[in-house]
């Protein structure tokens, strides 16, 4: 009877966490996040794991200069990740839409391996809107 008891207070828990992000962010802010992680966190997050060639002694230094030089510019970890949007560095989002739409992002010599981290034209969409959509939560 504790095993289901327990089991239920869980379910309930995870209930109330999962409503809690929902309404911290809009679906626009969820998505555009989930786009940043998956194209972005490789340079842009210290938590992100490095690829085996990172560990290669010719290219060693320069992934570790790539996601040091990364960092400086957009930090995902200190801002994006658990800030809501009203929140966000207004400079930092004016770097991110140049970023878009000037296509600098990712440099040409990582996109060339990892061509997957390039952004599609519905990702740049959706991330535009979010930017927008920010702006205008901030009044701007």
């Amino acid at each position: 009877m504790n095993l289901v008891r327990s089991f239920s207070l869980f379910i309930i828990c995870l209930f109330f966490a999962v409503i809690q992000v929902s309404a911290k962010y809009s679906p626009l802010s969820l998505s555009s996040r989930k786009i940043l992680k998956s194209k972005c966190a490789d340079c842009h997050s210290s938590k992100a794991l490095m690829p085996f060639y990172a560990q290669l002694p010719f290219l060693k230094d320069l992934v570790k200069k790539d996601v040091e030089d990364g960092l400086l510019d957009f930090d995902m970890e200190k801002d994006l990740n658990d800030i809501h949007d009203k929140d966000l560095d207004e400079a930092k989002l004016i770097h991110l839409e140049t970023t878009i739409a000037d296509n600098t992002m990712p440099p040409l010599q990582y996109a060339v391996i990892h061509w997957d981290k390039l952004l599609t034209k519905d990702e740049k969409v959706v991330l535009i809107k979010w930017i927008n959509s920010v702006y205008k939560l901030k009044g701007i």
